[in-house]
């Protein structure tokens, strides 16, 4: 397992591998994708050539910090697996303080996020939570 920053040559794969997702998460786009490559924001997961897992680390200029977004692991087959628990520690590790907004009815994201550290701050816009990490 490595992770590592996407870059252009990923591009292609990622589209491929996403291509479910983007129907069900108007988040997660080739437009998003293809600017946080760009912007050297966007992380993988890969195995064994594969990419399993996807999310990005955007700096938010209005609040002054670093949020991760769009994290996916857009094979049914490798959810559970712990993916997306190594990839959000390791985006924690690589700025200080980093947000993460999961949604209200996400337990099983903020239960994760807050077992590795983050604190809950406040809710927003109805469905979301903001949680900072430590």
């Amino acid at each position: 397992m490595e992770i590592r920053k996407a870059n252009q040559k990923d591009y292609k794969r990622l589209v491929i591998s996403l291509r479910n997702v983007f129907v069900a998460n108007p988040y997660i786009n080739k437009n998003y994708l293809k600017q946080d490559i760009e912007n050297n924001a966007c992380y993988i997961i890969e195995e064994n050539n594969k990419i399993v897992a996807i999310a990005s680390l955007v700096y938010d200029t209005k609040y002054g910090m670093h949020y991760i977004k769009r994290l996916c692991v857009p094979n049914k087959k490798m959810r559970s697996k712990g993916y997306a628990k190594e990839l959000i520690a390791y985006l924690k590790e690589q700025k200080k303080p980093v947000a993460i907004t999961p949604w209200k009815e996400n337990v099983a994201m903020r239960r994760l996020v807050e077992k590795l550290g983050f604190e809950f701050q406040y809710s927003f816009q109805e469905n979301y939570m903001l949680y900072l990490s430590n």
